[in-house]
């Protein structure tokens, strides 16, 4: 819920794709905080390098992680040759905080695609965690 309020603003509106049940799932608030702010890091960096094309975020559950994908066919960067930016670096900050990770996968011409994932722990309807 939160990624989609945080979302709303943003033009062009990205296409936004949800998997895996992870629309009904709660999870415990570090959890949600970590994916909510990568994700939306993600989405700006998106708009920002590549405003021109459409950007796609998809939420998922797998197995024992949820996470966010978000995707471009912008212009694209060497990942290897680029230093992490303060957006990419708190990205990896905020996620690993609660235990996730992230990786980005670019390359001139073929646009960006950002991976976010944590484990995954979600809350039953009392607050206590699964």
């Amino acid at each position: 819920a939160a990624v989609r309020v945080r979302l709303a603003g943003v033009e062009p509106a990205p296409r936004l794709v949800l998997d895996g049940g992870v629309a009904d799932d709660r999870y415990p608030p570090e959890v949600e905080a970590a994916l909510c702010f990568a994700c939306f890091e993600a989405v700006q960096n998106a708009t920002r390098h590549a405003p021109s094309t459409v950007v796609t975020v998809r939420l998922w559950r797998d197995g024992g992680d949820v996470g966010f994908t978000v995707s471009d066919c912008g212009p694209g960067f060497e990942v290897s040759g680029a230093s992490p930016g303060t957006g990419r670096q708190s990205m990896a900050d905020r996620l690993a905080a609660a235990g996730g990770e992230v990786d980005v996968r670019s390359s001139p011409g073929a646009g960006t695609t950002v991976t976010g994932r944590v484990p995954a722990r979600t809350l039953l309807p009392s607050g206590t965690e699964e």
